[in-house]
């Protein structure tokens, strides 16, 4: 099945409750409303991407945007 389309909004929100708040997946499934599996996607692609919380000065949603796709690109 493939994964959820999400917003950019969503996906940052996955990155601080996951490496700020140290939230489970399923906590943060649950809080945004999403599935278990979207979250782990999500996260496997930021740490394919090397993206960290907090993320770097400057990087807007189209710069998260673009680094997330070229993950789902190359994997």
């Amino acid at each position: 099945m493939p994964a959820e389309n999400i917003s950019m909004r969503k996906i940052t929100e996955i990155l601080r409750l996951r490496y700020q708040l140290c939230l489970s997946f399923q906590q943060i499934a649950d809080s945004l409303n999403i599935s278990i599996a979207t979250v782990s996607n999500y996260i496997k692609r930021a740490q394919a991407a090397n993206i960290h919380w907090p993320l770097p000065a400057g990087m807007d949603e189209t710069e998260l945007q673009r680094l997330m796709i070229n993950q789902t690109a190359g994997s």
